[in-house]
């Protein structure tokens, strides 16, 4: 029977076993003090794409990002990364006013010009007679179509989310209900031949590791949370974790150490998510 490493390395792209190579190599014993870690990674979400930073994984807009970009990188034998709401849409993406609003909230406090995803309403046609179950399929197949090896996919945790309202009313999302739409979202991109990653939903995170191929976290030592994604460090899945908060020394004396004994890819970036990047020293 095949290992669930067989399997995978079978059922989406040979970038996977690239990713899975340089996870198993990063797992470090906790006691093992010089352990090098040789994965280095950049998200950049705002300006201009240096692609010759030394940087192995790329994780870039997937609507703003142009092919010939992600073509230059993969050239350059980089992993690139779409990153792309999936559970709340944006106002200012193309493909907005194609969703029905009986599928979308109202305006989200905390990001307003977003409005999250009802994961109850994906099959509701919207003004074109697309359902938002397809028109993310559609955002699916752009970051395909535009060579990016994966996928990572924001603010897949409306089940969490707080003061979120939606007209006409539905009964609550449930947690199950999350499990079920992240799950979805992992056997698409699986299907399209790309790596996926579970971004945030960290509460879920030993739920959905045997689904998604990596993680991608915001601030889990800020919040004293990392130990909820040993779901993907037991499994020698990489997490890619961003930090914001603190000073570079504080970073780079206080996180570091503790990224590194957890095996996590962790940088330290501004909130706008452009070019600057801070990594931990190797």
């Amino acid at each position: 029977m095949p290992t669930k490493h067989q399997t995978l390395r079978k059922l989406v792209s040979p970038v996977l076993l690239a990713v899975a190579l340089v996870a198993s190599a990063a797992a470090c014993q906790p006691d093992d003090a010089t352990s090098k870690k040789p994965l280095t990674w950049h998200i950049q979400l705002s300006g201009a794409i240096d692609t010759n930073l030394p940087a192995q994984i790329f994780d870039l807009d997937g609507f703003n990002t142009p092919a010939s970009t992600v073509k230059a990188l993969n050239a350059k034998g980089k992993i690139t990364i779409c990153y792309v709401d999936l559970g709340s849409i944006e106002n200012y993406r193309a493909d907005y006013g194609d969703f029905a609003p009986e599928a979308l909230s109202k305006q989200n406090p905390e990001w307003p010009d977003e409005q999250w995803l009802n994961i109850l309403r994906l099959d509701v046609p919207g003004p074109t007679g697309k359902t938002a179950r397809q028109l993310l399929q559609a955002r699916l197949d752009m970051c395909k179509d535009k060579g990016f090896h994966g996928v990572d996919p924001d603010m897949i945790e409306v089940y969490a989310a707080s003061g979120v309202t939606f007209a006409p009313a539905s009964r609550k999302i449930t947690y199950a209900d999350q499990i079920t739409f992240n799950r979805w979202i992992a056997d698409e991109a699986h299907a399209r031949g790309m790596l996926v990653g579970l971004k945030g939903d960290i509460e879920q995170a030993r739920d959905l590791a045997p689904y998604f191929d990596f993680s991608v976290n915001e601030e889990c030592h800020y919040y004293d949370e990392c130990h909820l994604l040993d779901g993907f460090t037991k499994a020698d899945k990489p997490v890619l974790n961003i930090e914001y908060a603190g000073s570079d020394a504080s970073f780079v004396s206080g996180v570091c150490p503790k990224a590194d004994r957890a095996g996590f890819f962790t940088v330290k970036k501004k909130m706008s998510l452009n070019a600057w990047t801070l990594h931990c020293p190797s």
